[in-house]
């Protein structure tokens, strides 16, 4: 199968490309502390992130890498290929934005069977190095960075399943994870009505997705920094009001009912 064949990759939110270029920055190259501080250093300049955010940030681009580049494929179109740190990456616009997924155009798709927690033995290797670059170069706990990595991993990838209608195995989460040697704790969980239908629970993260020690009026509707689940309740509310019927889909579960509350 022929990379310019796979949908997910055609269809991705964010452009794929298998063109090569001096701004594409693989997965292996975040493994390196010193392209760590580079990227970080590239982002404060850029005037649209602060110190710690921009660290983090970097984690975010990291998983929407990998979640583009393997699993979109295996949901999307059924297929996996194989690939390491150095076929995926990234390449930044301007202002810091995520402009393309880079993903090498010469890599082979895999034809033996893989499930979930094969998928997370293949990336935690990336992950961990990723986590340790960061701790490292940004001296930010690696334990907060692990947690925000495999929570947007999972939440990206639950995002998927749900826009593509694709039922993957009930326990797939619970795979992955195990693949990956994270132990999650449950979450908590704040109830919005932002429409007709019945009332959806939504995700209240363990740590901010940026770490911030407090929200400030850039923080996500459920992060939870917030001081009380209404004001959760209320931005998340606002927030989905906002959303596309296909963002609606992906973020809640559901499709939107009827008006808007």
């Amino acid at each position: 199968m022929h990379t310019q064949s796979i949908i997910a990759w055609r269809e991705s939110s964010i452009p794929v490309t298998h063109t090569l270029s001096e701004q594409s920055i693989s997965l292996h190259d975040l493994t390196q502390p010193h392209v760590i501080s580079t990227l970080a250093d590239q982002l404060i300049h850029s005037g649209t992130f602060q110190s710690r955010t921009a660290y983090m940030m970097i984690v975010h681009y990291a998983v929407d890498a990998m979640v583009i580049a393997w699993f979109a494929p295996l949901i999307r179109d059924k297929a996996l290929f194989t690939l390491d740190a150095n076929d995926v990456g990234f390449i930044l616009g301007t202002q810091g934005q995520l402009s393309h997924i880079w993903i090498h155009p010469d890599i082979a798709q895999t034809t033996t069977s893989v499930n979930m927690s094969d998928l997370g033995q293949i990336i935690a290797p990336i992950m961990n190095e990723i986590v340790t670059s960061i701790h490292r170069a940004g001296h930010i706990g690696k334990r907060g960075i692990t947690i925000v990595f495999v929570e947007a991993l999972i939440r990206r990838i639950t995002a998927l399943t749900r826009c593509y209608d694709h039922e993957l195995p009930c326990d797939w989460s619970q795979a992955l994870l195990y693949g990956l040697g994270y132990i999650a704790k449950p979450q908590n969980t704040v109830t919005v009505h932002p429409d007709d239908g019945p009332a959806i629970e939504m995700p209240i993260p363990t740590v901010c997705c940026v770490l911030s020690r407090y929200a400030d009026q850039y923080a996500c509707p459920t992060c939870p920094q917030h001081a009380s689940h209404a004001v959760r309740r209320t931005f998340t509310e606002a927030w989905l009001a906002t959303l596309n019927a296909h963002e609606f889909l992906g973020v809640t579960g559901r499709h939107r009912i009827g008006g808007q509350s």
